[in-house]
């Protein structure tokens, strides 16, 4: 299930050691709005990359995306992978302005 906007601030606001993946294209990333804090990792590179970027699967991670279905799959491969804490805040382009202080 995808979190709302205010649910994703929340998580971003109480949640400590709290590691954001930004799941999009590498262009997307790199000229659209993304949050501050956001590492990239396509998509297509979770299962093969994540555990170097998160070894400990009970981490606490929040996905993000464009619309929200690239963070859809990257939650259910997270999961499959053994990951207890992962979150789907969906697509950037549903948070309408709430987040702004948090985007880069």
């Amino acid at each position: 299930m995808q979190l709302d906007p205010y649910e994703t601030e929340q998580l971003l606001q109480n949640t400590p050691n709290l590691v954001i993946l930004d799941v999009r294209e590498a262009w997307k990333y790199d000229t659209l709005p993304r949050l501050k804090a956001a590492h990239h990792l396509y998509v297509g590179d979770v299962a093969s990359q994540i555990d170097t970027l998160v070894p400990d699967k009970d981490t606490p991670i929040l996905l993000y995306c464009t619309i929200g279905v690239k963070s859809h799959h990257a939650l259910r491969t997270l999961q499959t992978l053994g990951y207890t804490q992962v979150h789907d805040g969906g697509g950037i382009d549903t948070w309408f302005g709430l987040l702004d202080p948090w985007l880069a």
